[in-house]
């Protein structure tokens, strides 16, 4: 009885390792629609790969690429949690801060 509780409680994920992830996922949102919004201003993306998926395939294939990573992304945190959740913490978290940052970058051009 012990085991399978103990086994149960490994298996769940904790609610800030959620909180985390939906942040992640909202941040990549923000960097959408920042994105898109200084598009429509005139600006070019500053990201070159993203530039060409952009210019070949349209703002969909942006969409659908940030859909795709946040997926990615949020599977490997998931299961680095099992074996390392302290790794996938601070995994986590520096994801978190590079989109943030893009997202203020973002902003920020615009504003000027």
């Amino acid at each position: 009885m012990i085991l399978r509780s103990a086994a149960r409680r490994e298996r769940r994920i904790p609610f800030w390792s959620l909180f985390w992830l939906a942040l992640f996922a909202v941040l990549n949102a923000c960097d959408l629609l920042t994105t898109y919004i200084d598009l429509q201003a005139g600006m070019r993306e500053g990201n070159p790969l993203m530039r060409a998926l952009l210019n070949q395939a349209g703002f969909s294939a942006l969409i659908l690429y940030k859909v795709l990573m946040v997926f990615v992304v949020s599977a490997g945190i998931l299961m680095l949690n099992r074996s390392y959740p302290l790794l996938a913490r601070a995994a986590l978290a520096v994801c978190n801060i590079l989109v943030l940052v893009v997202v203020l970058s973002n902003f920020i051009q615009y504003q000027l």
